[in-house]
């Protein structure tokens, strides 16, 4: 039996161990989950659930296997961390992350850190990390949303399977299958990609890759030459007004 000389780090405040989480205050355990803090946890908590921070995963469409720790931010992000619920094996870390939920985006296999991230949920096998990152309109399937605000989706939601990458990135959402990175790179057309780094926003209005700024350099080489290499059949072309590339069919 454990005694107050041998039980480790609590010697010196002479307490027994206990083998009760319930004697250490607000914590629950139901249906092999553990929860720390008023109101966590419900008789129909999903199993195998840790939830930290008051009223963190109280809903009942919280999954199994999730983990939800934080609290509520304040206006206008008032829900605590996963009020709402949270999906399957996802994890929620920081004040009202994942807290307003949409009951359809209630992701599985999800990633949200960072306050009020992914604020009104995601979709399935999303990783949403920074300050109220993809917090408005869920982001979809399989979205990487990283940095302040970015994916915000305040006019649209981050497409399925596109990556938005810096501060504001896709901040009005993103296209399908489309990457943005740089701040405020913006396209909403499905295949987009923007880079950016003129620290205003750069759109997409078109599938295909817009970049800027770029190295310019002054024609001395005279009139463009097809390559010796048959496979290369285009040139790129460059718009430095909008910043779009294209391929240019060789004459």
């Amino acid at each position: 039996m454990d005694t107050p000389e041998n039980n480790g780090p609590f010697s010196e405040l002479n307490v027994m161990r206990t083998t009760n989480l319930t004697q250490l205050g607000d914590v629950r355990t139901a249906n092999n989950s553990l929860g720390f803090g008023k109101g966590v946890l419900t008789p129909s908590t999903a199993s195998n659930v840790i939830a930290i921070g008051e009223g963190v995963a109280a809903s009942s469409s919280t999954a199994t296997k999730s983990i939800s720790m934080g609290s509520a931010f304040g206006a206008p992000y008032t829900n605590t961390t996963s009020q709402n619920g949270i999906g399957a094996g996802s994890v929620a870390i920081g004040t009202s992350a994942n807290g307003d939920a949409n009951p359809s985006h209630l992701g599985n296999l999800s990633v949200m850190i960072g306050g009020a991230a992914a604020y009104e949920g995601c979709g399935d096998g999303c990783v949403i990390i920074g300050q109220a990152t993809a917090s408005t309109n869920p982001p979809n399937d399989h979205a990487i949303c990283i940095g302040t605000q970015a994916g915000n989706g305040s006019s649209s939601s981050a497409g399925a399977n596109s990556i938005c990458l810096g501060f504001q990135a896709g901040e009005s959402g993103s296209g399908q299958n489309s990457v943005l990175i740089g701040h405020a790179a913006s396209g909403t057309t499905n295949g987009s990609i923007v880079l950016n780094a003129t620290g205003s926003t750069l759109s997409s209005v078109a599938s295909g890759l817009v970049v800027k700024p770029i190295v310019t350099l002054t024609n001395t080489t005279g009139s463009m030459k097809p390559p010796s290499d048959s496979n290369f059949s285009h040139y790129l072309a460059y718009n430095p007004g909008s910043g779009e590339v294209r391929a240019v069919p060789h004459a």
